[in-house]
């Protein structure tokens, strides 16, 4: 999802540029990730992967919802449903009075992520592998991290249109 964070907000219609979104998330991915540094051994692992576990579901849930709602309204505003014009206002309140909950919830994404779900699992993952393995095994799960990392950025717009094409016809039928 952050390889394709701009995509991401210049499709939302948010009122913050796409390239101020991205400066913002990132400056709270690294101090998200210092801070995690320093709560990592005072809090405890499983209170901290349960935490971003949370947040991680609250924030994609929140984005999710909002590009639901927007499709919707976009839906309904095609020409010749001269029905559905009263809709084509509350579109323009997607975007005006909705428009920060994206840069929100990616923030949010990036805060949960970075404080458990991120680094832990490499923490835990140079603790449960023997020593004469570690070098190996680490090699082979990194490799495979960032395998499936470069399918998910690669296919991203591909899953992108489809979907939006399938979901638009079903609705029009």
């Amino acid at each position: 999802m952050l390889f394709q964070k701009e995509t991401i907000f210049k499709s939302s219609g948010s009122f913050v540029s796409p390239s101020i979104a991205s400066i913002i998330l990132s400056l709270v991915m690294l101090v998200s990730t210092l801070i995690s540094n320093i709560f990592i051994d005072k809090v405890g692992r499983k209170v901290l992967l349960g935490a971003s576990s949370i947040g991680c579901f609250l924030s994609l849930l929140g984005l999710a919802t909002f590009f639901f709602l927007k499709e919707k309204l976009e839906i309904l505003d095609l020409p010749g449903r001269a029905f559905f014009k009263k809709y084509s206002v509350m579109k323009s309140y997607v975007g005006l009075f909705l428009g920060w909950i994206p840069v929100f919830s990616l923030v949010l994404f990036v805060l949960s992520f970075s404080m458990g779900l991120g680094p832990l699992p490499w923490i835990v993952m140079a603790e449960i592998f023997p020593g004469k393995i570690r070098g190996v095994a680490s090699s082979f799960v990194t490799s495979f991290n960032w395998g499936c990392g470069f399918i998910v950025a690669k296919t991203f717009v591909d899953i992108q249109v489809p979907y939006f094409c399938v979901t638009t016809f079903s609705l029009l039928l």
